[in-house]
């Protein structure tokens, strides 16, 4: 009788601990659990960056270039959502800080001009003012990206409990970014049309949209779920995704969309083929990763941040210098090469003497 007591106690107590496990599991961030694990993740992001680099790059209005920016910088923003922890908000504000306001402040000011008349469109941090302050335009996507990760933060544990209260808010973030920036270019908000909205808001809005549906993504198991897919699914999904994007795109746009300024025609259309082509992006990257040899697309993805903070410098000169005088599939290959060598050269720098210019310490080298 003693001995079926404690044999019922210790299936009761295995029971309860896979429950509270799996329950764990489920609640946690993937952060550091499911995704330290998983390189097909670095591997997107790798590919991604090379996808900024080349769209920086191009120039007209090209096929694969408004391919490109249907969902380069929505992604990053998606990406992100994966990592957003359970830390207390101060502790994981402050963070964000480090790895991204700080870099962002240093890099506008090394771009621009250190004067007092540049800090203000710097603090504004818009594309627009950044471009006003002779500085790097393509900043606006560091603020934007730490404001959107800080609202998802603060509401994560309220969308991951009901899902019809997640669409709902992805649904409401992205008509108040649209209704903001509509008033903004021509509406009752029209003062500040030259700069756009303080601290691009209405770009904050539809960022917070990617990231929130990012960070469900991997809450519900999304990531491990494509871990373990094998490689025949991974290729139809990706394919499966990325013909969206491409079919919807060449229907609704002649030009490119430009999340930086909100210039996106159809919101909803934009946010739905960002938002599908990056996980296909990711099931694609899930299908390279199984084919080995792919290291150096991971170490591009883990330096993401530092290789699109240099790209900038080189960009204007290749563009001026090498491709406007033969635009053809050679010269933007060489240049493509060239850039890719300058901003890694520089990224290893960085890494190796000056990891506090991109927020990490010396022991992140």
């Amino acid at each position: 009788m003693i001995i079926q007591n404690a044999e019922a106690l210790r299936k009761t107590a295995e029971g309860n601990h896979q429950q509270s496990l799996y329950e764990r599991m489920k609640r946690q961030s993937l952060t550091t659990k499911i995704t330290d694990r998983l390189d097909f993740v670095d591997v997107a992001k790798g590919i991604a960056i090379l996808l900024v680099l080349l769209g920086h790059l191009l120039m007209g209005e090209t096929w694969l270039k408004k391919s490109i920016y249907a969902f380069h910088m929505p992604f990053f923003f998606f990406a992100a959502g994966f990592f957003i922890s359970e830390k207390p908000f101060r502790n994981y504000a402050s963070r964000r800080i480090q790895t991204i306001i700080v870099p962002y402040m240093l890099f506008a000011f090394l771009f621009g001009t250190l004067s007092i008349k540049s800090i203000i469109p710097i603090l504004y941090a818009t594309n627009q003012s950044l471009k006003i302050a002779d500085s790097n335009g393509m900043l606006w996507f560091l603020p934007s990206l730490f404001l959107s990760l800080v609202i998802v933060h603060l509401m994560r544990k309220k969308m991951r409990s009901k899902a019809i209260i997640a669409i709902l808010s992805v649904f409401v973030f992205v008509s108040l970014g649209y209704a903001l920036n509509q008033q903004c270019h021509g509406g009752i908000l029209n003062i500040f049309d030259r700069w756009g909205l303080p601290l691009g808001i209405d770009i904050v809005m539809i960022g917070t949209s990617f990231s929130l549906v990012g960070y469900l993504f991997a809450y519900h198991g999304g990531l491990r779920w494509l871990g373990d897919c094998n490689k025949l699914t991974a290729a139809a999904l990706s394919l499966l995704l990325l013909l969206v994007l491409l079919s919807v795109l060449y229907n609704t746009r002649k030009d490119y969309p430009q999340m930086a300024t909100g210039d996106l025609g159809n919101w909803y259309v934009y946010f739905i083929v960002a938002t599908c082509a990056s996980i296909g992006l990711i099931a694609l990257s899930r299908l390279i990763s199984t084919l080995g040899r792919c290291q150096w697309l991971t170490w591009l993805g883990r330096n993401s941040l530092t290789l699109f903070l240099v790209h900038r410098m080189l960009v204007g000169i290749l563009q001026k210098q090498v491709i406007r005088h033969s635009p053809n599939v050679l010269t933007y290959a060489l240049s493509m090469i060239i850039l890719c060598l300058f901003s890694v050269i520089c990224t290893v720098i960085i890494n190796k003497y000056f990891p506090y210019l991109v927020g990490k310490s010396s022991t992140q080298k």
